[in-house]
């Protein structure tokens, strides 16, 4: 996929500690996440749920192995994303402004095509518009960005 668009954004649900899960089902996982370098994750423990199947498995996860593994899963993705807001650095990308800071006037908060989240200044309201948007720096939740 990135061959022929390098540039595309892609993210996915992973749940861990599923009934049977093994260290070997985990660390596949991990090399999937390592390999495919997603833009963001939502990473859950799995939990039992009366009356369905997996909650009559015999080969529970422990939970203090679910939560070892979504740590491990959740800081690996903080990494893969600080990375590539970090690479966003000196870009100008398209960002649809949504709304702003209930904390901080004057900032504003937007997302690019890649759904990543821009926070920007602006003395004027730019809610709703379109903006060109030079990133200036990036961290693991956001990237910042000026008109």
């Amino acid at each position: 996929m990135r061959r022929p668009t390098p540039d595309f954004a892609v993210s996915t649900d992973i749940i861990v500690g599923f009934p049977s899960e093994t260290d070997d089902d985990f660390q596949r996982t991990v090399a999937l996440v390592e390999e495919v370098r997603f833009s963001f994750i939502f990473a859950f423990k799995y939990s039992s749920r009366p009356r369905t199947p997996a909650a009559r498995f015999p080969a529970q996860v422990p939970e203090e192995v679910k939560s070892k593994r979504l740590n491990y899963l959740l800081a690996l993705q903080k990494k893969i994303t600080t990375e590539q807001n970090n690479a966003e650095i000196g870009n100008e990308r398209q960002v649809l402004v949504y709304y702003q800071s209930k904390k901080e006037p004057h900032i504003y908060y937007g997302r690019t095509d890649h759904f990543r989240l821009v926070r920007i200044f602006s003395r004027t309201n730019i809610v709703g518009k379109m903006l060109t948007v030079k990133i200036t720096a990036g961290n693991a939740t956001a990237l910042v960005g000026c008109l």
